[in-house]
């Protein structure tokens, strides 16, 4: 079944057996851990296997034109309406799509509260051309600890994880 999705699945760029695919049609073919870039558009561009980081997904992109404008550094601290993306990353190896680490303008408790509506948009568009992929507006890592509504992916699932881990022992 996941031959026939690959088939099916638009790759954009290829280095051994690694591949970064647009669009995937199912989170299968992909691995725990990899990374993504969301478009405005709500294009999903992610790789098969965590092996690149955010940095070189994103100068692939711009080469291609696929992104616009002119790439900078400064990526991390700029919000994805500035940036004109979005970058994610798949939870381990959850059925989850989040926001990625590399976004470090949400570290804060205060800020990602008032920035998640930005986030938001761009994962809202993801989900619409990506019906059969699971995004979260949370965090991939723990940044911060005492945020009340769990906004952070790792504390949102540490009980499904717990109660997996007690199963599979």
């Amino acid at each position: 079944m996941e031959q026939k999705l690959e088939k099916e699945t638009e790759v954009i760029a290829k280095d051994g057996d690694w591949k970064l695919y647009k669009n995937p049609k199912s989170i299968g073919l992909t691995s725990r851990g990899s990374r993504g870039v969301i478009t405005p558009e709500g294009d999903l561009y992610i790789e098969n296997k965590s092996q690149k980081i955010h940095h070189d997904l994103l100068k692939i992109l711009f080469e291609k034109g696929i992104l616009k404008g002119e790439f900078t550094k400064k990526w991390g601290k700029q919000l994805p309406s500035q940036s004109g993306f979005l970058t994610v990353q798949r939870f381990k190896d959850t059925p989850y799509i989040a926001i990625g680490e590399s976004n470090k303008l949400i570290y804060d408790e205060d800020a990602f509260k008032k920035y998640l509506p930005v986030y938001k948009k761009f994962l809202d568009r993801a989900r619409k051309k990506n019906p059969k992929l699971g995004f979260k507006d949370r965090l991939v890592g723990m940044k911060f600890a005492k945020l009340k509504e769990s906004s952070n992916l790792h504390d949102s699932l540490s009980y499904f994880n717990n109660r997996r881990n007690h199963f599979m022992k």
